[in-house]
């Protein structure tokens, strides 16, 4: 539908008004108008809107229709004059004016009208389309070039000259196939002006005349020459892509969020059984997982990391089958930070997984053997120890002393026992880690009176502990296994006897991190195993802690000690170095990082005389075990301490408000009846913001621990209860206590 004429009709003649708007109302015609009296309001209606044509009396209250034509603007201007001034309608048509109708008594000319118009906005409307779009060609950032019949180049744009380098002048009149290949639309090659080829994109249209007759042919450009270079660059990285993705040993995949395999390669497969990429992507990878469950861990670990690096996990092959795998996966996410895909790697863990536990057990069979005759021997001399004092005790001897010293010799030997039947029982377990305090030089002492008794005798000990060293957090039965392969290669590199030294020190995290980066912890407990054995030549020293790798004689070691030297220290965050000289000697030093800072929580040696020191003040003991209480209460009685007991959280709380001024400390368990230890602790202080209280429990880790004594327990002690700890430390704190009332 064609757009209305918009007319604007300057006429000051209120009946030629009326006239003009009766006209067009009963002729129905198309139009839409506006009508004003003079010049000035012309101008004005001209400067708000933009008008098809404008029909002007050519005399005006304000002026005439030249004056019109000045602020016209290119509009097409139809001049109305009465008879007899044709010569001012010529003067006005040499002003600008389209046309000029004269106007009749009878208004006849309101019927030519229309046609004068229709012509006069055809033309302008055509002119104005035609200056459009010559300036959209000419400044087009495609090339155009316009030919004739004859293929000779009629016109060209301003971005042909830039493209091609040709100025108008050199190019119009000449045929287009100097250019190059120009007739049919496609991408094609094309010469410039100084010889140099690029690609073109072209595209024709035909132009024809009124009688169908092609007149010319317009042609556009369009240098694609970087989109080429672009495409042959992207064809280049997906070839090497997939070339990579399909070749990779790792498995690749790409999947949505709920699991929808979009893409793997065949590594991807072969891990999983399936036997082709194609039946792999008929799986869903949730299915892979053995629960929907860790599928969504690792969902959410992408989602709050955006990626997951080495992260290991136990999954399913397509027949069931466990598979070890480590992945690395990353999130693709949306504008709004919603998970869309996930992308990833996944490497086949699953023979290293299986050879570390055949590692373990291989290792485990080997120790057993070492240590099965030195066991059994150790085990026959505590029961020795046993049945003989046990003898004087029923004999009725009468020197106290002697059975008084019977009876901590007795005590010694099944404390021995105990210890001896843990790591019997240690052995028979499978892959069992349980990370607790641990005193590594109590621990060396044990392993060195193992060793003593199983090594050859040539071989000489020397222990340097460090007394201060603190305890750590560990697992006591690897950090054990360790030393303990250590110690047994020192002996196998000794065979003519030799040194061997173990040394426990408090090494600095800063002093580290130049050989090891990755030392983050402030402090590590550093163990070197020294002996003065054969050595070792560098070759040796850059594959000792491969699997199987070993240079004893068949029969003489599996290759597998140093192995599970580094797979303990790596799972305890720590580090191992070597140092070696052919002939002179080799040294191991193992650094596993102390995690507990209070140097008041090393088990330190205590002086035999300070055991019997006499005590003063008054202790409340609350213990709902009635044996403990009575054997805690008669070793604090014992003293020289006033004792008070309690069985529950509210006895205690009623007897320590009625002695709160008497009563210097509290020896609580946590775990009580009624009201747990905390709590009761906890309304202590409301009675007495200076409560000392000293809580007990069978194990207590590092968070308890920060947790109670930040909370304003001065102290912790672990069960089962050792004599001499309880009494220095009730000692130590009954003192402190005493010193500083006294300051």
């Amino acid at each position: 539908m064609l757009e209305p004429i918009g007319i604007l009709l300057i006429e000051d003649d209120r009946i030629d008004q009326l006239a003009f708007k009766r006209h067009l109302e009963r002729e129905k015609l198309p139009y839409r108008y506006e009508i004003v009296q003079s010049v000035d309001e012309a101008c004005k209606a001209l400067q708000k809107k933009e008008f098809d044509i404008i029909i002007s009396d050519y005399n005006l209250g304000d002026g005439t229709a030249l004056d019109v034509c000045a602020v016209a603007s290119g509009t097409p201007l139809i001049v109305i004059t009465g008879a007899g001034n044709e010569e001012i309608a010529v003067k006005a048509l040499k002003s600008g004016a389209y046309d000029y109708i004269i106007k009749d008594a009878e208004r006849n000319y309101l019927k030519i009208l229309p046609l004068t118009v229709e012509k006069a906005v055809q033309s302008y409307r055509s002119d104005k389309q035609m200056k459009m779009l010559l300036h959209a060609v000419m400044h087009i950032n495609d090339s155009v070039y316009i030919t004739d019949t004859r293929g000779m180049i009629r016109f060209v744009n301003q971005a042909f000259h830039h493209t091609y380098g040709y100025s108008a002048e050199e190019i119009i009149g000449k045929p287009a196939s100097v250019l190059g290949e120009t007739c049919e639309s496609g991408e094609r090659l094309h010469r410039k002006k100084d010889g140099s080829q690029f690609y073109v994109s072209l595209s024709i249209s035909i132009v024809h005349d009124d009688q169908g007759q092609t007149s010319a042919i317009v042609t556009i450009a369009r240098d694609i020459t970087e989109r080429k270079a672009a495409e042959a660059a992207l064809r280049a990285s997906e070839e090497k892509y997939r070339q990579f993705f399909d070749d990779d040993l790792a498995g690749a995949f790409i999947a949505t969020p709920n699991g929808k395999l979009l893409a793997c390669n065949p590594s991807f497969a072969r891990i999983f059984g399936f036997a082709s990429v194609e039946e792999a992507l008929t799986f869903n990878l949730m299915a892979l997982y053995s629960k929907s469950r860790h599928f969504a861990e690792v969902l959410e670990l992408v989602r709050l990391n955006r990626k997951l690096e080495h992260y290991e996990i136990q999954l399913r092959r397509s027949d069931g089958a466990p598979v070890y795998i480590i992945q690395n996966v990353i999130g693709r996410f949306d504008t709004r930070g919603e998970l869309v895909e996930i992308k990833g790697y996944v490497f086949d863990n699953t023979r290293h997984k299986m050879l570390e536990e055949q590692l373990w057990q291989a290792q485990k069979m080997e120790s057993i053997g070492t240590l099965a005759g030195g066991i059994a021997h150790d085990f026959n001399n505590i029961l020795a120890i046993i049945m003989g004092h046990a003898q004087i005790l029923m004999n009725g001897d009468p020197e106290l002393i002697r059975k008084a010293n019977s009876v901590e010799t007795i005590n010694r030997a099944v404390q021995r026992g105990s210890k001896l039947v843990k790591q019997i029982l240690t052995f028979a377990r499978r892959n069992e880690v349980v990370f607790e305090p641990v005193n590594l030089n109590h621990l060396i002492e044990d392993l060195h009176k193992m060793l003593e008794e199983t090594f050859p005798k040539k071989i000489d000990f020397q222990l340097k502990l460090d007394p201060a060293l603190p305890t750590t957090i560990a697992d006591a039965n690897q950090v054990h296994q360790a030393l303990l392969n250590l110690c047994v290669n020192a002996r196998d590199a000794m065979p003519d006897g030799g040194t061997l030294t173990i040394e426990t020190l408090v090494v600095h995290g800063m002093f580290l991190r130049e050989r090891h980066p990755e030392a983050h912890a402030h402090r590590y407990a550093a163990i070197r195993v020294t002996d003065t054995g054969v050595g070792m030549p560098p070759e040796v020293q850059s594959r000792l802690f491969e699997p199987f790798f070993t240079t004893k004689d068949i029969g003489k070691g599996t290759g597998l000690g140093l192995a599970v030297v580094y797979g303990v220290t790596k799972s305890h965050k720590g580090f191992v170095d070597v140092e070696s000289r052919v002939g002179e000697g080799t040294s191991f030093t193992v650094y596993v990082p102390i995690q507990r800072e209070e140097t008041d929580m090393i088990c330190e040696t205590l002086s035999g005389s300070s055991f019997h020191q006499n005590g003063s003040g008054t202790i409340l003991v609350v213990e709902d075990e009635t044996m403990l209480l009575e054997l805690v209460r008669d070793l604090l009685a014992s003293k020289g301490y006033t004792v008070l007991t309690a069985t529950d959280g509210e006895q205690a709380l009623e007897i320590y408000a009625r002695h709160r001024d008497e009563i210097g400390l509290v020896l609580t368990d946590l775990g009580l009846p009624k009201i747990d230890g905390w709590e009761a602790f906890q309304r202590m202080r409301e009675i007495n913001p200076d409560v000392k209280v000293v809580f007990a429990s069978g194990y207590i880790d590092q968070t308890l621990r920060d947790n109670l004594i930040n909370g304003g327990a001065v102290d912790l002690v672990q069960k089962p209860y050792m004599s001499d700890e309880i009494l220095n430390r009730v000692r130590e704190l009954l003192h402190n206590n005493a010193e500083a009332m006294r300051t």
